[in-house]
């Protein structure tokens, strides 16, 4: 994440020094309230894609999507699709 926050910081609402920032704890958190896919190329992670509920009960059936991310050498192969 932290390459998108350099390479793209007009798509994201935080600085990449901010998110460098914040401890462990912070991101570990993130995985456990969100759900948040990877692509995989063998070993290397080539693709992310998060998936934020509304935790109140009437928006409870809504989700928001976020930090969806392909490594630039791989785009337009329909990677981002399919993590969707």
């Amino acid at each position: 994440m932290f390459e998108a926050y350099e390479l793209h910081p007009e798509s994201f609402t935080s600085s990449v020094s901010e998110r460098k920032a914040l401890p462990m704890a912070w991101w570990e958190s993130r995985l456990e309230k969100d759900a948040v896919f990877g692509a995989w190329d063998n070993n290397e992670l080539i693709g992310v894609v998060g998936l934020s509920f509304e935790s109140c009960e009437k928006i409870r059936h809504k989700a928001t999507l976020f930090g969806l991310y392909i490594l630039p050498r791989l785009r337009y192969h329909g990677i981002g699709l399919r993590l969707i």
